[in-house]
């Protein structure tokens, strides 16, 4: 029955953002933070949330479109994302070792 999240504290990463994402959820964090997630998650200040949750709520598309970004951002944190930068940090080290 939630449709924001907004922390009250910094965090590194968060789990509970992961999890807000994936179900749907509009997550509104310190810009800091929210440069792990790009625009799955709205970067602002604390005096910008109330505007920002009045905006979206006026703008259900706007919503939607939001919650949608942020479902989006956790692809490059699957498995597969996670496959793909190893592997090529594997590469990398082996061509420079090679070098």
């Amino acid at each position: 029955m939630i449709d924001f999240m907004v922390p009250t504290g910094r965090e590194s990463f968060g789990q509970a953002f992961v999890e807000a994402l994936a179900a749907g959820k509009v997550v509104m964090t310190d810009p800091e933070t929210g440069a792990v997630f790009g625009r799955g998650v709205i970067a602002s200040r604390p005096d910008d949330v109330d505007a920002a949750v009045e905006r979206l709520i006026a703008d259900p598309a706007a919503h939607a479109a939001q919650a949608a970004h942020g479902q989006a951002a956790l692809d490059g944190f699957s498995a597969a994302a996670f496959a793909v930068r190893l592997k090529a940090l594997i590469g990398a080290a082996l061509r420079a070792r090679a070098a």
